[in-house]
């Protein structure tokens, strides 16, 4: 009878954590990021969560490293509200960079509309050396030019 007992409290064990590892619904804005990202060639194998941003004062020239892999220019989205949608994906340049096979990819979307995001490659380490790329897996240099000459227009332009 205990053997009974312990297999289905087992059972049971294993199913609640099946549940637990169901898939999280995503938002709207979830879905538009991740439409964008499997638009672009990408196989989405999770989505890591979402928040908001932002870009105002001294946050606005702390993610420089943000904008600076952007095709778009930040003035329109200054003070106002951005989601951010985290997302691992696969068939990305980065993806080897650290023989993980999966890339981070951060996709920002404003009033229901993708308005660019980021690229990092993922590691087992927490916290990387170096900057961010672009969604497309290219450098700041590769989207901005000469990143010295483009961060001290950077300085001039927003910190004030």
């Amino acid at each position: 009878m205990k053997k009974v007992l312990f297999i289905v409290f087992i059972l049971f064990v294993a199913g609640c954590s099946q549940e637990a590892k169901q898939p999280v619904k995503l938002t709207e804005n979830g879905e538009i990021a991740k439409h964008y990202l499997k638009d672009m060639g990408y196989e989405v194998v999770s989505f890591e969560g979402e928040n908001t941003k932002v870009f105002t004062g001294a946050e606005f020239t702390n993610d420089k490293d943000i904008w600076g892999v952007q095709y778009t220019e930040p003035d329109d989205y200054m003070n106002k509200e951005v989601r951010v949608e985290h997302f691992f994906i696969k068939n990305h340049p980065l993806d080897q960079e650290f023989d993980m096979g999966k890339t981070n990819a951060y996709v920002m979307i404003q009033k229901k509309k993708v308005i660019g995001g980021w690229s990092y490659p993922h590691s087992k380490q927490n916290d990387l050396m170096g900057g961010s790329y672009s969604l497309d897996g290219k450098t700041h240099e590769e989207v901005r030019g000469d990143w010295q000459v483009w961060s001290q227009e950077w300085d001039r332009k927003y910190q004030k």
